[in-house]
């Protein structure tokens, strides 16, 4: 994942658009359908002297106001709210008037709004007096947009769900009107695959048009002249899309029909095993925390859902700071609320005070005001466009970091995290490059650039600061617990009242169905509710979420080899003298980091009549031992020309042994219903034994207690192969319905589930590699800490049935359905 925050209010820099009009100007989600070109007679002039000193511009006709642009870029543009208006009609005037009185529009309002006078970006000016305001259109029948206008100006009459159901059928009506101008495609033999009406979602605003997609290109032409013209997105343009279709059905169609585009090569965006690799030191803190918040739906072009990022940092009154002492930092086991015992006393008790459903927190950490008050430094026209055109109140605004860290301690309504921009930025959002009028605090400070830490010499090296905290031993070792608060178990339930962790109702996904809503305003006012009060993300883990391991990732020194288990039998005890017990034994040596490099084969046999179904090779890596379904066992030596021994093992009775002698344990009493079991592995310190079973079921046993201590229902289908980690931690575990799975035992979560295009029988992991035997005949080298398949090569004609590895000797052995052996060798 790239380590970057995308700068979605740079966007208009980088389109260089020469007009001055954007969506921010209007009311938030208001629609702007057309506009046209016009002269505007100023007011509180002679008629005479008016029609002298006309100004021409572009009249845009939005969903809830009238908007004039002048073309000259000092004069002010002009908002005309319907809602302030009280007529909007042809204009007749006088017999006798010096404006040509066939074309204009009379808008008669009770206030105006001026905005970016001087090409300045600076709160509105609101001129509440009223005013009779003319235009006259330039090259349309004013027969033709009037009608339109008083339709909308009429519409602001009606209650709000009233007046936003007329929009929806009038900007519906009107899209189904649009067609696509095939112009502006990049090649006139492009075949158009699939094209639909959806809409553009950026902050604040949307903007609804027609996507087309061709075998070669995504096009999509907006609904208005907003853009210039169509805009193309490609792998080579530094923008981002983000549209909403019509319904979950019409996205999924769209996302497939891409999907199958022969040039669409698309990223991994779910990175299924971004858990495996952030817990192995693979994945930045910072990297896994923006996957967290995709899969949780979470945009940067979207301020009720953006991504939440900790406070991690408590002192920011030292004057260095001490990224080794854990006083340096937040507890991250506790919401932001919970940080301060006296105020979470009273908050608590007003809680058992209040009826269902109660809360404990009346403002949520992450909401679109939150978002812009520490980015209105570089985003001043999203702020203006949220608040009605005012920055925020001096007192209240971002003036300084230890200002804000003792706000949210102790306010009982600031509960705020942090956003991307602190851990991934340059600091640019600190500082006050604009020259922005934020205003002035009741101390008489002048808020400027944010006021730092004194351990920070400049913004820069602030947020470089933050990120070396983001990313530092104490940090990681205690991320997992605000995961678990933000993402994961103790979001919701019994769980988060005993975290306190329990916010508004109308915050949480799924918590209220919007579509049984019947009165029509009262379901305005829950969505309004729902977008401006803040939303948490959607939960992503049931189970709690595994601690990251600190210390170095495994390499030499790290890794051991697993046990084999011996089958002494008398008629076999000296052919199988040279395989030892030393491999139940090397979890007590280090042994060398095999990367399994150069894999090649170095002979192939046939000796069984069958599937071979058991391989062993002796600790010396020199013998071969197998048994068939056949029922033979045979043994030979890989580097001499000995002759194959081989014995029939048909009704012998075998014992499993230890040192202490046999014990006979009977699964079968623990189950409730018949299990059959499939596979089973040994715990290196043998204190555990885990067992898949063909129903797709694992079971973990305690040899000590002989009982059953859990069950986790991993696989569709059966359970192929089983293994413990070196540290007795994690079970491996791959099975018929093609899944390879890694299982953290401490919390029950699967840090790793990646499904292949085949199913793996059989495997040999030393906690860093997986060398997996699949039913392909396949012999495949997966990286088992960061979840990724290094190479494949074939082996046998058929599935490979069994493995063993020689580590000490580089040697690998590999039993099939086709009946060969075969050995390899690598580096």
């Amino acid at each position: 994942m790239a380590d970057y925050c995308y700068k979605w209010y740079e966007a208009d820099v980088r389109t260089k658009r020469p007009e001055r009009f954007s969506l921010l100007l209007l009311q938030p989600n208001e629609i702007y359908f057309e506009d046209f070109s016009v002269y505007y007679y100023p007011i509180d002039l002679p008629e005479h002297v008016a029609n002298e000193r006309k100004q021409i511009g572009r009249l845009k006709v939005c969903s809830k106001s009238l908007v004039y642009e002048p073309q000259d870029t000092i004069a002010p543009l002009l908002r005309f709210d319907y809602k302030q208006c009280e007529f909007i009609d042809k204009w007749s005037g006088s017999l006798y008037s010096k404006i040509d009185r066939s074309n204009v529009i009379a808008v008669n309002a009770f206030q105006v709004i001026e905005l970016k006078e001087g090409n300045k970006v600076t709160p509105y000016n609101f001129r509440k007096q009223k005013g009779f305001y003319l235009f006259s259109l330039n090259y349309v029948s004013i027969n033709v947009i009037i009608p339109f206008i008083q339709q909308l100006w009429r519409a602001a009459t009606l209650p709000r769900a009233e007046q936003d159901a007329m929009i929806s059928a009038i900007v519906h009506s009107r899209l189904s009107r649009l067609q696509f101008d095939r112009n502006w495609m990049n090649d006139i033999f492009e075949n158009i695959v699939l094209e639909t009406t959806v809409e553009r979602i950026n902050p604040l605003n949307c903007t609804p048009g027609r996507i087309v997609l061709s075998p070669v290109f995504l096009y999509f032409q907006p609904f208005n002249n907003i853009d210039a013209g169509i805009e193309i997105y490609s792998s080579t343009e530094d923008m981002l899309l983000f549209l909403a279709l019509s319904s979950e059905h019409e996205r999924n169609h769209f996302y497939d029909i891409i999907c199958s585009q022969k040039d669409v090569q698309l990223e991994d965006s779910v990175n299924e095993n971004a858990t495996l690799r952030w817990q192995n030191g693979f994945m930045s803190n910072f990297d896994y925390l923006m996957h967290l918040n995709r899969i949780a739906d979470r945009s940067f072009n979207d301020l009720t859902q953006y991504p939440v990022f900790p406070w991690v940092i408590a002192d920011y009154y030292s004057e260095e700071l001490d990224l080794e002492d854990p006083k340096t930092f937040r507890d991250l086991s506790k919401p932001v609320g919970a940080l301060n015992q006296d105020r979470l006393s009273q908050l608590k008790e007003r809680y058992d005070d209040m009826p269902e459903p109660k809360f404990l927190y009346g403002s949520h950490y992450s909401a679109p005001g939150y978002i812009l008050f520490y980015l209105v430094r570089v985003a001043p026209e999203y702020m203006l466009c949220l608040q009605n055109g005012r920055f925020d109140a001096p007192d209240r605004s971002f003036h300084s970091i230890a200002g804000v860290w003792q706000n949210v301690l102790s306010g009982f309504s600031d509960f705020k995290e942090l956003i991307p921009e602190f851990y991934a930025s340059d600091g640019e959002f600190l500082k006050n490059s604009a020259m922005l009028p934020l205003g002035v605090r009741s101390d008489n400070s002048t808020i400027d650039d944010v006021v730092l830490p004194k351990w920070a010499r400049d913004h820069s090296e602030f947020t470089k600061i933050l990120r070396e905290a983001l990313e530092c031993d104490y940090v990681s070792e205690h991320l997992h617990s605000w995961i678990d608060l933000i993402f994961g178990f103790k979001q919701t339930g019994y769980e988060a009242i005993k975290a306190n962790n329990v916010f508004h109702y109308l915050t949480y996904e799924g918590s209220i169905d919007l579509s049984s809503v019947n009165d029509p305003n009262e379901r305005a006012s829950l969505k309004l509710q729902i977008l401006e009060f803040g939303q948490t993300p959607r939960k992503i883990f049931d189970n709690p979420h595994p601690q990251r391991n600190i210390t170095k990732p495994l390499g030499p020194g790290n890794i051991v080899n697993m046990p084999a288990v011996s089958i002494p039998s008398e008629q076999v005890i000296d052919l199988i003298a040279t395989v030892t017990d030393n491999k139940s034994k090397s979890d007590e040596n280090d042994t060398k980091m095999m990367t399994y490099e150069n894999l090649s084969m170095v002979l192939c046999r046939k000796l069984h009549k069958n599937i071979v179904t058991g391989i062993c090779l002796s600790d010396n890596g020199n013998q071969v031992f197998s048994v068939s379904q056949d029922q033979y066992l045979r043994a030979f030596y890989i580097n001499e020309n000995e002759p194959c021994l081989g014995y029939n093992i048909s009704g012998m009775i075998w014992e499993l042994s230890d040192e202490g002698g046999s014990q006979e344990w009977n699964l079968s009493d623990e189950f409730e219903e018949d299990v059959e079991v499939s596979c089973i592995d040994l715990s290196v310190n043998k204190t555990l034994l885990v067992s898949g079973s063909k129903s797709g079921s694992i079971f973990i046993w305690s040899l000590k207690e002989h009982t059953l201590t859990n069950e986790f229902r991993s696989h569709d289908g059966a359970v192929n192969a089983v293994a413990f980690s070196p540290d007795n931690h994690r079970i491996l575990s791959s099975g018929d319905d093609n899944f390879l799975k890694v299982l953290d035992l401490d919390t029950g979560m699967e840090v790793l589930a990646t499904r292949l295009n085949y199913a793996i029988r059989c495997y040999h992991w030393n906690g860093a590699y997986a060398v997996c035997g699949d039913v392909n005949g396949n012999l495949n080298i997966w990286d088992m800490l960061t979840g990724t398949c290094l190479q494949t090569v074939k082996g046998h004609d058929g599935a490979i049935e069994c493995l063993d590895v020689n580590e000490d000797n580089n040697v690998i052995v590999t039993g099939g359905e086709d009946k060969a052996i075969i050995v390899w060798n690598y580096l």
